[in-house]
This record gives C-alpha cells, sequence and structure tokens, in this order.
C-alpha cells in the first residue's frame, strides 16, 4: 500500500479507493485505511463506524470554478466473504450500507435546493441483478 500510495505522491494527484474482497487478507482494512489517511492526496475517508464494510465515502466533484458541487462519486466497500454461502462466494453492499447511502442521497439533494446531484456508485465486487442482464441476450460487449 505504501508503493501505491507513493504514486500518487509522486505525481501530487488526488485519489481515493474502494476495498475488494482481497484487500483485507494480508493486512486489515482499517490499518490500510490508516495508512491512506497519512497521504495529502487521498480524499477518501475511512468510513462510517457501525455499518458494514470500512471505507465507505462520498466523494464530491466540484463544478469548473471550484464554488459548487456538480457530482457525486459514492464509494462502497463491497466486504469480502459471506457468512451465509446461500448467495455465493463473495460478500455484497448490504441494507446498511444501502441505508446509509439514502441518507446521503437525501441530505446531499436537500443541500442543492432540492435537485438530486448526478451520482455514480464504485464498489470492488458485481452485484448478484448483473447476471440477471447478461442472460436477458441484449447486452454487448464481454463479461
Amino acid at each position: 500500500w505504501k508503493s501505491v500510495i507513493a504514486i500518487f505522491e509522486g505525481e501530487k494527484v488526488p485519489f481515493s479507493v474502494v476495498m475488494g474482497n482481497h484487500d483485507g487478507e494480508m493486512l486489515p482494512k482499517s490499518d490500510i485505511y490508516d495508512l491512506l489517511l497519512q497521504s495529502s492526496y487521498f480524499i477518501g475517508e475511512n468510513g462510517v463506524e457501525n455499518i458494514h464494510g470500512v471505507g465507505n465515502h462520498v466523494v464530491p466533484v466540484y463544478s469548473s470554478d471550484g464554488k459548487s458541487r456538480a457530482a457525486l462519486l459514492y464509494c462502497f466497500d463491497s466486504n469480502d466473504y459471506p457468512t451465509v454461502k446461500d448467495y455465493g462466494t463473495y460478500d455484497w453492499i448490504h441494507f446498511d450500507q444501502v441505508a446509509w447511502y439514502r441518507e446521503q442521497s437525501a441530505r446531499f439533494t436537500k443541500e442543492n435546493g432540492g435537485k438530486p446531484l448526478p451520482a455514480l456508485a464504485f464498489f470492488h465486487i458485481p452485484l448478484l441483478e448483473y447476471n440477471d442482464v447478461m442472460e436477458t441476450g441484449t447486452v454487448l460487449g464481454h463479461k
């Protein structure tokens, strides 16, 4: 992680990180975030306590003049491996994380005069629903 951080610091480029299912295997995710937070170029957060995952955060994207928010990037830890194997071998974004997202979205919408900001979500483990779309036969490209 120190080598990754050094790349961004060397280029003086801001960066954020979302955790994946293998990231916490050698070092706890909270320790990884402790390293990330030492960099002045890291624009993420350690995340919210009492919900699943480490590092769930929102990155605001500002207008070209820097005066107002133009968009939001929601960053989710899609977690590691489930304790219940009924739904596959990889974990997912949990309901408490979705509730956190809804709270954040409502707050930013209110702060923006009731108009939702354009947004993207970033996470590592694909949603199970992606399989439903792939099976329709109407998808172009490769899985």
